[in-house]
Protein backbone atom coordinates (compact mmCIF):
# COMPACT_ATOMS: atom_id res chain seq x y z
CA UNK A 1 0.00 0.00 0.00
CA UNK A 2 0.98 3.87 -0.94
CA UNK A 3 0.29 6.74 0.49
CA UNK A 4 0.58 9.83 -1.77
CA UNK A 5 2.40 12.65 -1.21
CA UNK A 6 0.85 16.74 -0.71
CA UNK A 7 1.46 20.42 -1.24
CA UNK A 8 3.56 22.21 1.66
CA UNK A 9 6.04 19.64 3.26
CA UNK A 10 7.91 19.36 5.91
CA UNK A 11 9.11 16.49 7.98
CA UNK A 12 9.39 14.77 11.47
CA UNK A 13 10.38 11.54 12.56
CA UNK A 14 8.01 8.71 13.35
CA UNK A 15 9.58 5.62 15.17
CA UNK A 16 12.78 6.71 13.51
CA UNK A 17 11.67 6.73 10.09
CA UNK A 18 10.65 10.32 8.11
CA UNK A 19 7.12 11.83 8.10
CA UNK A 20 5.67 13.88 5.54
CA UNK A 21 2.81 16.24 6.47
CA UNK A 22 1.31 18.30 4.26
CA UNK A 23 -0.86 20.98 6.06
CA UNK A 24 -4.05 22.25 5.18
CA UNK A 25 -6.04 25.19 7.00
CA UNK A 26 -7.69 23.95 10.25
CA UNK A 27 -11.58 23.41 10.10
CA UNK A 28 -13.63 25.31 12.11
CA UNK A 29 -16.40 23.64 14.73
CA UNK A 30 -18.87 25.74 13.75
CA UNK A 31 -22.09 24.44 14.40
CA UNK A 32 -23.31 23.67 10.69
CA UNK A 33 -21.36 20.94 9.03
CA UNK A 34 -19.34 23.55 6.76
CA UNK A 35 -20.13 27.01 7.81
CA UNK A 36 -20.88 28.28 4.34
CA UNK A 37 -24.53 28.63 4.27
CA UNK A 38 -24.28 31.67 2.97
CA UNK A 39 -22.32 30.21 -0.34
CA UNK A 40 -25.30 27.68 -0.51
CA UNK A 41 -25.86 28.73 -4.45
CA UNK A 42 -26.66 27.44 -7.59
CA UNK A 43 -26.86 30.11 -9.50
CA UNK A 44 -25.15 30.30 -12.45
CA UNK A 45 -21.76 29.01 -13.76
CA UNK A 46 -19.04 30.86 -11.89
CA UNK A 47 -20.52 31.26 -8.55
CA UNK A 48 -20.39 28.64 -5.64
CA UNK A 49 -22.71 25.74 -5.70
CA UNK A 50 -22.87 22.83 -3.29
CA UNK A 51 -23.16 18.68 -3.26
CA UNK A 52 -22.90 16.55 -0.62
CA UNK A 53 -21.45 12.68 -0.85
CA UNK A 54 -23.23 10.75 1.41
CA UNK A 55 -23.05 7.21 2.49
CA UNK A 56 -24.54 6.04 -0.77
CA UNK A 57 -21.56 7.54 -2.57
CA UNK A 58 -19.25 5.01 -0.15
CA UNK A 59 -18.35 2.20 -2.78
CA UNK A 60 -15.99 0.70 -0.24
CA UNK A 61 -15.22 0.54 3.73
CA UNK A 62 -13.88 -1.40 6.36
CA UNK A 63 -11.59 -1.27 9.14
CA UNK A 64 -8.51 -3.22 10.85
CA UNK A 65 -6.06 -3.77 13.45
CA UNK A 66 -2.71 -2.14 12.18
CA UNK A 67 0.31 -4.11 14.42
CA UNK A 68 2.67 -1.02 14.29
CA UNK A 69 5.96 -1.09 15.43
CA UNK A 70 5.60 0.56 19.44
CA UNK A 71 9.25 1.38 19.22
CA UNK A 72 8.92 4.86 19.80
CA UNK A 73 6.04 4.61 22.72
CA UNK A 74 5.63 6.53 25.74
CA UNK A 75 4.10 3.55 27.63
CA UNK A 76 4.68 -0.08 27.86
CA UNK A 77 2.31 -2.55 28.82
CA UNK A 78 2.62 -6.64 30.09
CA UNK A 79 -0.58 -8.56 30.48
CA UNK A 80 -4.20 -8.79 29.22
CA UNK A 81 -7.31 -6.91 29.36
CA UNK A 82 -10.60 -8.42 28.29
CA UNK A 83 -9.78 -9.66 24.24
CA UNK A 84 -6.65 -7.12 24.63
CA UNK A 85 -2.92 -9.35 24.84
CA UNK A 86 0.51 -7.22 25.19
CA UNK A 87 3.64 -8.56 25.60
CA UNK A 88 7.20 -6.39 26.33
CA UNK A 89 10.42 -6.53 23.86
CA UNK A 90 13.99 -5.26 24.40
CA UNK A 91 17.61 -5.55 23.43
CA UNK A 92 20.16 -3.90 25.44
CA UNK A 93 23.00 -2.09 23.59
CA UNK A 94 26.77 -2.89 25.51
CA UNK A 95 30.11 -1.14 24.33
CA UNK A 96 33.55 -2.72 23.51
CA UNK A 97 34.91 -1.44 26.37
CA UNK A 98 32.53 -3.27 28.79
CA UNK A 99 34.16 -6.59 27.88
CA UNK A 100 36.38 -6.85 30.65
CA UNK A 101 34.20 -6.79 33.94
CA UNK A 102 32.89 -9.58 35.35
CA UNK A 103 28.77 -9.02 36.13
CA UNK A 104 27.83 -10.20 40.15
CA UNK A 105 24.58 -9.47 39.70
CA UNK A 106 21.77 -8.14 37.62
CA UNK A 107 17.97 -7.29 37.49
CA UNK A 108 15.55 -5.85 34.80
CA UNK A 109 13.66 -2.81 36.81
CA UNK A 110 10.01 -1.46 35.62
CA UNK A 111 8.51 2.07 37.51
CA UNK A 112 4.52 1.46 37.12
CA UNK A 113 2.19 4.07 35.87
CA UNK A 114 -1.02 2.63 35.85
CA UNK A 115 -3.32 -0.88 34.97
CA UNK A 116 -5.94 -1.97 33.12
CA UNK A 117 -8.13 -4.44 34.64
CA UNK A 118 -9.47 -6.60 38.16
CA UNK A 119 -6.94 -6.76 40.77
CA UNK A 120 -4.74 -10.08 41.35
CA UNK A 121 -1.66 -11.14 40.05
CA UNK A 122 0.14 -12.93 37.10
CA UNK A 123 3.80 -14.63 36.32
CA UNK A 124 5.99 -12.87 33.98
CA UNK A 125 7.77 -15.00 31.85
CA UNK A 126 11.38 -13.19 30.76
CA UNK A 127 12.61 -15.44 27.12
CA UNK A 128 15.88 -14.93 25.06
CA UNK A 129 15.30 -13.85 21.76
CA UNK A 130 17.62 -16.31 19.23
CA UNK A 131 17.24 -13.98 15.79
CA UNK A 132 18.02 -10.88 14.82
CA UNK A 133 15.54 -8.28 14.67
CA UNK A 134 14.88 -4.17 14.43
CA UNK A 135 12.17 -1.47 15.00
CA UNK A 136 9.85 -2.71 12.60
CA UNK A 137 9.72 -6.26 13.77
CA UNK A 138 8.05 -4.68 16.79
CA UNK A 139 5.11 -6.97 15.90
CA UNK A 140 2.58 -9.70 17.52
CA UNK A 141 3.08 -12.52 14.78
CA UNK A 142 6.52 -11.91 14.17
CA UNK A 143 7.53 -13.87 16.95
CA UNK A 144 6.71 -17.58 17.96
CA UNK A 145 8.20 -19.59 20.47
CA UNK A 146 10.54 -22.00 19.67
CA UNK A 147 11.34 -20.72 16.94
CA UNK A 148 11.91 -16.63 17.81
CA UNK A 149 12.69 -17.04 21.14
CA UNK A 150 13.56 -19.73 23.61
CA UNK A 151 12.33 -21.34 26.91
CA UNK A 152 12.04 -18.40 29.84
CA UNK A 153 15.25 -17.75 31.82
CA UNK A 154 13.80 -15.62 34.22
CA UNK A 155 10.22 -14.88 36.43
CA UNK A 156 8.17 -12.76 38.62
CA UNK A 157 5.15 -12.33 39.79
CA UNK A 158 3.46 -8.87 38.45
CA UNK A 159 0.89 -7.62 41.21
CA UNK A 160 -1.73 -4.81 39.45
CA UNK A 161 -0.67 -2.13 40.74
CA UNK A 162 -2.64 1.22 39.37
CA UNK A 163 -0.97 4.26 41.24
CA UNK A 164 1.96 5.16 39.71
CA UNK A 165 5.92 5.19 41.03
CA UNK A 166 5.81 1.85 41.95
CA UNK A 167 9.36 -0.23 41.29
CA UNK A 168 9.26 -3.52 40.21
CA UNK A 169 12.07 -5.69 39.83
CA UNK A 170 13.10 -9.46 37.85
CA UNK A 171 16.40 -10.56 38.95
CA UNK A 172 18.23 -12.06 36.05
CA UNK A 173 21.27 -15.10 36.30
CA UNK A 174 24.65 -13.50 36.00
CA UNK A 175 25.24 -15.14 33.07
CA UNK A 176 22.85 -14.20 30.75
CA UNK A 177 24.14 -10.68 31.28
CA UNK A 178 27.67 -11.49 30.93
CA UNK A 179 27.15 -13.30 27.68
CA UNK A 180 25.48 -10.33 26.54
CA UNK A 181 28.94 -7.78 27.94
CA UNK A 182 31.06 -10.46 26.28
CA UNK A 183 28.87 -10.78 22.88
CA UNK A 184 29.94 -6.79 22.22
CA UNK A 185 33.22 -7.91 21.09
CA UNK A 186 33.15 -11.98 20.60
CA UNK A 187 31.14 -13.08 17.23
CA UNK A 188 30.77 -16.10 18.23
CA UNK A 189 27.82 -14.76 20.74
CA UNK A 190 24.44 -13.33 20.20
CA UNK A 191 22.99 -10.71 22.05
CA UNK A 192 19.19 -10.25 20.15
CA UNK A 193 17.72 -9.01 23.98
CA UNK A 194 14.69 -10.52 25.18
CA UNK A 195 10.96 -10.95 25.09
CA UNK A 196 8.61 -10.83 28.28
CA UNK A 197 5.65 -12.64 28.63
CA UNK A 198 2.98 -14.72 30.60
CA UNK A 199 1.42 -18.31 30.56
CA UNK A 200 -1.83 -17.90 28.47
CA UNK A 201 -4.60 -17.01 30.17
CA UNK A 202 -2.98 -16.21 33.85
CA UNK A 203 -3.74 -12.26 33.62
CA UNK A 204 -6.79 -10.51 33.87
CA UNK A 205 -5.31 -7.45 34.01
CA UNK A 206 -1.98 -5.07 31.60
CA UNK A 207 0.03 -3.37 33.92
CA UNK A 208 1.43 0.18 32.38
CA UNK A 209 4.83 1.21 32.85
CA UNK A 210 6.56 4.01 32.11
CA UNK A 211 8.93 3.74 28.79
CA UNK A 212 12.09 4.45 28.05
CA UNK A 213 11.09 7.89 26.28
CA UNK A 214 10.61 8.71 30.13
CA UNK A 215 14.87 9.00 30.23
CA UNK A 216 16.04 12.79 30.85
CA UNK A 217 19.00 14.21 31.06
CA UNK A 218 19.03 14.40 34.63
CA UNK A 219 18.62 11.18 34.70
CA UNK A 220 22.39 9.87 33.09
CA UNK A 221 24.09 10.70 35.86
CA UNK A 222 21.72 9.29 38.78
CA UNK A 223 19.61 6.63 36.41
CA UNK A 224 17.88 5.08 39.57
CA UNK A 225 15.69 8.01 39.82
CA UNK A 226 14.37 7.88 36.65
CA UNK A 227 11.05 6.15 35.28
CA UNK A 228 12.51 4.66 32.26
CA UNK A 229 13.16 0.81 32.64
CA UNK A 230 17.01 -0.54 32.74
CA UNK A 231 19.07 -2.95 33.18
CA UNK A 232 20.91 -2.69 36.20
CA UNK A 233 23.60 -5.03 37.17
CA UNK A 234 26.59 -4.73 39.37
CA UNK A 235 30.33 -5.61 37.91
CA UNK A 236 33.52 -6.14 39.16
CA UNK A 237 36.44 -5.33 37.23
CA UNK A 238 40.22 -5.78 37.50
CA UNK A 239 43.26 -3.76 36.77
CA UNK A 240 45.32 -6.55 35.56
CA UNK A 241 48.83 -4.52 36.39
CA UNK A 242 47.64 -2.83 39.93
CA UNK A 243 45.90 -5.62 40.86
CA UNK A 244 43.38 -3.16 42.21
CA UNK A 245 39.22 -4.45 42.08
CA UNK A 246 36.73 -1.70 41.14
CA UNK A 247 33.05 -2.69 41.98
CA UNK A 248 30.64 -0.65 39.85
CA UNK A 249 27.03 -0.22 39.14
CA UNK A 250 25.97 0.06 35.59
CA UNK A 251 21.98 1.44 34.69
CA UNK A 252 21.31 0.70 30.73
CA UNK A 253 17.84 2.09 29.77
CA UNK A 254 16.70 0.47 26.34
CA UNK A 255 16.05 3.57 24.36
CA UNK A 256 17.75 5.68 21.43
CA UNK A 257 17.29 9.29 22.20
CA UNK A 258 18.22 12.97 21.93
CA UNK A 259 18.53 13.99 25.33
CA UNK A 260 17.32 17.91 26.51
CA UNK A 261 20.92 19.12 26.40
CA UNK A 262 21.54 17.76 23.00
CA UNK A 263 23.23 15.10 23.67
CA UNK A 264 22.32 11.27 22.35
CA UNK A 265 22.00 8.50 24.66
CA UNK A 266 21.91 5.36 22.51
CA UNK A 267 20.97 2.36 25.33
CA UNK A 268 19.06 -0.19 23.12
CA UNK A 269 15.19 -0.38 21.63
CA UNK A 270 12.32 -1.36 23.27
CA UNK A 271 8.44 -1.77 22.57
CA UNK A 272 5.51 -3.63 23.56
CA UNK A 273 3.58 -6.35 20.65
CA UNK A 274 -0.11 -5.88 21.38
CA UNK A 275 -3.25 -8.54 19.65
CA UNK A 276 -6.70 -8.77 20.08
CA UNK A 277 -8.08 -12.01 20.44
CA UNK A 278 -11.80 -10.64 18.86
CA UNK A 279 -11.20 -8.40 16.52
CA UNK A 280 -13.64 -5.51 15.55
CA UNK A 281 -15.52 -6.84 12.59
CA UNK A 282 -14.24 -5.53 9.44
CA UNK A 283 -17.92 -3.97 8.46
CA UNK A 284 -17.53 -1.10 11.15
CA UNK A 285 -15.37 2.04 11.57
CA UNK A 286 -12.91 1.73 14.13
CA UNK A 287 -10.28 4.04 15.51
CA UNK A 288 -7.90 2.48 18.18
CA UNK A 289 -5.16 3.52 20.55
CA UNK A 290 -3.03 0.86 22.15
CA UNK A 291 -4.33 -1.63 20.04
CA UNK A 292 -4.27 0.39 17.04
CA UNK A 293 -7.51 0.30 14.47
CA UNK A 294 -7.94 2.25 11.65
CA UNK A 295 -10.76 2.71 9.32
CA UNK A 296 -10.83 2.72 5.64
CA UNK A 297 -13.61 4.71 3.34
CA UNK A 298 -13.45 5.36 -0.67
CA UNK A 299 -16.19 7.92 -1.68
CA UNK A 300 -17.76 7.95 -5.68
CA UNK A 301 -16.77 11.76 -6.61
CA UNK A 302 -18.42 11.16 -10.27
CA UNK A 303 -21.21 13.19 -9.54
CA UNK A 304 -19.15 16.67 -9.35
CA UNK A 305 -18.19 17.62 -12.28
CA UNK A 306 -14.00 17.01 -13.53
CA UNK A 307 -13.78 20.37 -14.20
CA UNK A 308 -14.67 22.17 -10.83
CA UNK A 309 -12.93 24.21 -8.80
CA UNK A 310 -13.22 22.91 -5.30
CA UNK A 311 -13.42 25.73 -2.67
CA UNK A 312 -14.07 23.55 0.12
CA UNK A 313 -14.34 19.53 1.07
CA UNK A 314 -15.04 18.55 4.59
CA UNK A 315 -15.07 14.93 5.21
CA UNK A 316 -18.13 14.88 8.14
CA UNK A 317 -18.30 12.14 10.90
CA UNK A 318 -20.12 11.08 14.29
CA UNK A 319 -18.79 8.75 16.88
CA UNK A 320 -20.91 6.05 17.58
CA UNK A 321 -20.84 5.79 21.31
CA UNK A 322 -22.44 1.71 21.20
CA UNK A 323 -18.44 0.52 20.15
CA UNK A 324 -16.49 2.42 22.16
CA UNK A 325 -14.16 1.08 25.05
CA UNK A 326 -12.83 3.13 27.54
CA UNK A 327 -13.74 6.05 25.53
CA UNK A 328 -15.81 8.27 27.66
CA UNK A 329 -17.38 11.76 27.88
CA UNK A 330 -14.84 14.27 28.44
CA UNK A 331 -12.44 12.45 26.29
CA UNK A 332 -10.39 13.70 23.37
CA UNK A 333 -9.80 12.77 19.89
CA UNK A 334 -7.37 13.70 17.50
CA UNK A 335 -7.80 12.43 13.69
CA UNK A 336 -5.91 12.58 10.76
CA UNK A 337 -6.63 11.52 7.49
CA UNK A 338 -4.68 9.50 4.96
CA UNK A 339 -4.79 9.24 1.35
CA UNK A 340 -4.43 5.61 -0.15
CA UNK A 341 -3.14 4.60 -3.12
CA UNK A 342 -4.29 0.99 -3.10
CA UNK A 343 -6.80 -1.15 -5.33
CA UNK A 344 -9.83 -1.21 -3.05
CA UNK A 345 -9.64 -5.23 -3.42
CA UNK A 346 -6.57 -4.81 -1.46
CA UNK A 347 -8.75 -4.10 1.71
CA UNK A 348 -9.02 -7.54 3.10
CA UNK A 349 -8.72 -6.98 7.21
CA UNK A 350 -5.42 -8.59 8.28
CA UNK A 351 -3.85 -8.63 4.84
CA UNK A 352 -3.20 -4.57 5.17
CA UNK A 353 0.23 -3.77 6.26
CA UNK A 354 1.44 -0.06 6.41
CA UNK A 355 5.51 0.28 5.86
CA UNK A 356 7.53 2.84 6.84
CA UNK A 357 7.28 4.98 3.77
CA UNK A 358 3.33 4.68 3.48
CA UNK A 359 2.50 7.80 5.92
CA UNK A 360 1.60 11.23 4.12
CA UNK A 361 -0.81 12.97 5.88
CA UNK A 362 -2.73 15.27 3.82
CA UNK A 363 -4.43 17.17 6.83
CA UNK A 364 -1.83 18.46 9.18
CA UNK A 365 -3.37 21.05 10.82
CA UNK A 366 -7.04 20.54 10.05
CA UNK A 367 -6.78 18.01 12.53
CA UNK A 368 -9.99 17.23 14.89
CA UNK A 369 -9.47 17.72 18.79
CA UNK A 370 -12.68 18.34 21.38
CA UNK A 371 -14.49 17.48 23.98
CA UNK A 372 -16.39 14.61 22.69
CA UNK A 373 -19.63 13.41 24.87
CA UNK A 374 -22.10 10.68 24.46
CA UNK A 375 -24.56 13.11 22.38
CA UNK A 376 -24.19 11.72 18.88
CA UNK A 377 -25.35 14.74 17.68
CA UNK A 378 -22.40 16.42 19.09
CA UNK A 379 -19.68 14.38 18.61
CA UNK A 380 -18.55 15.47 15.52
CA UNK A 381 -15.38 15.63 13.64
CA UNK A 382 -14.59 17.67 10.55
CA UNK A 383 -11.71 16.88 8.31
CA UNK A 384 -10.62 19.75 5.38
CA UNK A 385 -9.88 17.42 2.72
CA UNK A 386 -9.98 20.64 -0.26
CA UNK A 387 -7.25 19.85 -1.80
CA UNK A 388 -7.34 15.72 -1.63
CA UNK A 389 -10.95 16.01 -3.15
CA UNK A 390 -9.48 18.22 -5.72
CA UNK A 391 -7.64 15.84 -7.01
CA UNK A 392 -9.56 12.76 -6.88
CA UNK A 393 -12.14 15.05 -8.93
CA UNK A 394 -9.71 15.73 -11.61
CA UNK A 395 -8.20 12.18 -11.90
CA UNK A 396 -11.04 10.13 -10.29
CA UNK A 397 -8.64 6.94 -11.72
CA UNK A 398 -6.29 7.25 -9.10
CA UNK A 399 -9.47 7.82 -6.42
CA UNK A 400 -8.78 4.93 -4.22
CA UNK A 401 -10.01 6.36 -0.63
CA UNK A 402 -8.51 7.69 2.43
CA UNK A 403 -7.63 6.09 5.73
CA UNK A 404 -8.27 7.69 9.36
CA UNK A 405 -5.69 7.61 11.97
CA UNK A 406 -5.56 8.65 15.41
CA UNK A 407 -2.91 11.21 15.76
CA UNK A 408 -1.64 9.97 19.19
CA UNK A 409 -0.36 6.79 17.43
CA UNK A 410 1.93 9.50 15.36
CA UNK A 411 3.35 10.83 18.52
CA UNK A 412 4.10 7.74 20.27
CA UNK A 413 1.40 8.33 23.01
CA UNK A 414 -0.19 5.50 23.99
CA UNK A 415 -0.51 6.68 27.63
CA UNK A 416 -4.60 5.55 27.05
CA UNK A 417 -5.81 2.07 25.76
CA UNK A 418 -9.32 2.91 24.31
CA UNK A 419 -11.57 2.58 21.23
CA UNK A 420 -14.01 4.87 19.77
CA UNK A 421 -16.27 4.09 16.59
CA UNK A 422 -17.23 6.20 13.66
CA UNK A 423 -20.82 5.74 12.84
CA UNK A 424 -22.20 4.15 9.64
CA UNK A 425 -25.50 3.46 8.71
CA UNK A 426 -26.99 3.08 5.21
CA UNK A 427 -30.12 4.48 5.87
CA UNK A 428 -29.27 7.61 7.81
CA UNK A 429 -27.56 9.83 5.64
CA UNK A 430 -27.56 12.61 7.92
CA UNK A 431 -25.57 10.94 10.62
CA UNK A 432 -23.53 8.56 8.78
CA UNK A 433 -20.19 9.72 7.33
CA UNK A 434 -20.27 12.49 4.07
CA UNK A 435 -18.47 14.91 2.28
CA UNK A 436 -19.89 18.30 1.88
CA UNK A 437 -18.28 20.06 -1.31
CA UNK A 438 -18.35 23.68 -2.25
CA UNK A 439 -17.19 24.26 -5.86
CA UNK A 440 -17.36 26.16 -9.41
CA UNK A 441 -17.31 25.31 -12.86
CA UNK A 442 -15.28 27.12 -15.56
CA UNK A 443 -17.18 30.02 -17.84
CA UNK A 444 -19.15 28.25 -20.91
CA UNK A 445 -17.51 29.34 -23.91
Amino acid sequence: MKIGNGSFLFFFKRAGWAVILTLFMACDDAPSDVGLEGFDRDGATGEIKKDTLYVDDITNYTSFMDSISTVGTNRLYLGSVDNYDFRIMMRFFFTSVDDSIRVTSAALEFVSSASYGSGGSFQATVHSITRDWSASDIKWDRFQEGRDYGASFAQSTIVNTNSAGTLFSIPFPIDTVQNWVYASTDTNRHNYGLMIDFPEGSAGFAQQFYSGQSLESADIDNPESSTAPRLTFVYQKIDRKSGNVTVDTIFVSPVIKTLDNGNSYSGGIHGYLYRDRSPQPSDVLTLGNGVVYHPMLRFDVGKIPATATISNAVLVMRTDPIGNYRYTAGDSLEVQMTRVESAPDEWVPGSIEINAGDYNILSGSSTFRNRLTDNLNNDTIRLDITLQFQRWVAEPENNFGLQLINEDEFKGDFSRIYRTRIYYNSIDRENSPKIVIYYTLPPKL
